[in-house]
């Protein structure tokens, strides 16, 4: 579980919520999304209750997970094009995203690779506008050249305004894209 995690993030930046596997970084985000139900405490997003008004901060947030599960039989092109009909976005609202993170949109879910299904996680998240982005570790199984793409889509979405709650536990791209960082172990923030 999670203790005496006490965080604010403002507005148009990229937070990064670090800490070793297992810290409660999953923990933490599943309570901000409203998953889970905290049994002290509370959380609030984009000035909602996270638990009790859930669905009006879902409507602000694009989500990544760090295993991210999806629909085996449909293409990444038709998964991605089904997300997009969910979010209210136009059909192929993925595609630039998906070319610049060299994802092959004719492929089955299910006979993609780790590093090619978290690139569909990644192309969803950042196609529409949602203004707060919450990813949690997102570039786990990406190659080193679609990581540095990846945080050129981090620093886009942050020049336009959006807001960016990074999980991770690798300090380098911490510090290549965030700026400022919360650090969690054992479940408490301890910087």
């Amino acid at each position: 579980g999670i203790v005496d995690v006490d965080l604010a993030v403002r507005e148009g930046e990229v937070f990064g919520f670090l800490g070793p596997n297992g810290a409660g970084k999953t923990t933490t985000i599943r309570v901000l999304l409203g998953f889970l139900h905290p049994t002290a405490g509370g959380a609030a997003v984009l000035g909602h209750d996270s638990w009790r008004d859930a669905p009006r901060a879902h409507a602000g947030i694009a989500y990544v997970s760090a295993d991210p599960a999806y629909l085996g039989q449909l293409t990444a092109g038709e998964q991605l094009d089904y997300m997009a009909r969910l979010r209210g976005l136009s059909r192929g609202a993925w595609r630039s995203i998906a070319q610049r993170l060299d994802l092959d949109p004719t492929v089955q879910v299910r006979k993609l690779s780790r590093g090619n299904r978290q690139k569909v996680g990644v192309v969803q998240a950042f196609m529409g506008e949602e203004p707060l982005l919450v990813m949690d570790e997102p570039t786990s199984g990406l190659d080193p050249l679609m990581q540095r793409e990846y945080l050129a889509l981090v620093a886009e979405a942050r020049d336009a305004g959006r807001t960016v709650f990074l999980s991770s536990h690798n300090l380098g791209e911490a510090e290549r894209a965030c700026d400022r960082v919360a650090i969690i172990r054992e479940g408490a923030i301890v910087a």
